[in-house]
Parts: structure tokens; C-alpha cells; sequence
């Protein structure tokens, strides 16, 4: 259920951005800061929908080291890949990036 869920979700999520004009790249720039719906709730609806799925796929193997990488996945995620792209946005999208930052969650 986590992993059929979770890449249901995570298409409409990554199809709802591109509409949007949003990037999936995290070296590309954005030219629209996507504020609205999933990414009303968590400014990384995506990241989280995919710890979803590891963890759905962690919890399938039955066993409890499975989860170390998950884990690892998210401990990069929360304190290096997020933090870039944060400070990416706030170059480009200056006080309107740091506005939604303070009221939106960075997970849920």
C-alpha cells in the first residue's frame, strides 16, 4: 500500500510542479515558487512522498536493518540536499521564498 501510494502520489505530485512551471532539477532554477496545494501542506511533498515509498519497501523485506537506509536517505535529504535547494530558492525568490519557509512545514 506505502509503495503503490506513494508512486501514485509522487506522479501527481511531479506532474502538478511541471504544470506549474516548477523544476525537478536541483541544479536548474525554477521559474515559479509552487506554493499551492501539495506544496501548501510541506515544501517537500515530493522527498517525503518518496521516504514513503523506502520505508514501504523497507517494511515489504520483514526485516529491521532494512530500515537503515531509509534512515540514511532521509538524514541526507533533511541535512544536506534540502538546505542547497533552500538556499537556492532564497537567491532566487528572495522575501516571497523566506515568507512560504516560515509558513509552511519543510516535512508535514
Amino acid at each position: 500500500v506505502l509503495v503503490i501510494g506513494g508512486l501514485g502520489l509522487s506522479t501527481a505530485i511531479l506532474a502538478f510542479m511541471i504544470r506549474r512551471g516548477g523544476s525537478t532539477d536541483v541544479v536548474k532554477t525554477s521559474r515559479v515558487l509552487v506554493t499551492d496545494k501539495y506544496f501548501h501542506l510541506s515544501r517537500n511533498p515530493l522527498y517525503f512522498v518518496e521516504l514513503i515509498i523506502v520505508v514501504g519497501v523497507a517494511a515489504l523485506t520483514g526485516s529491521l536493518t532494512s530500515f537503515v537506509g531509509p534512515a540514511i536517505y532521509f538524514l541526507i535529504l533533511n541535512f544536506a540536499v534540502i538546505p542547497h535547494e533552500e538556499r537556492e530558492l532564497k537567491k532566487v525568490f528572495g522575501r516571497k521564498y523566506t515568507e512560504y519557509e516560515q509558513s509552511t512545514r519543510r516535512w508535514l
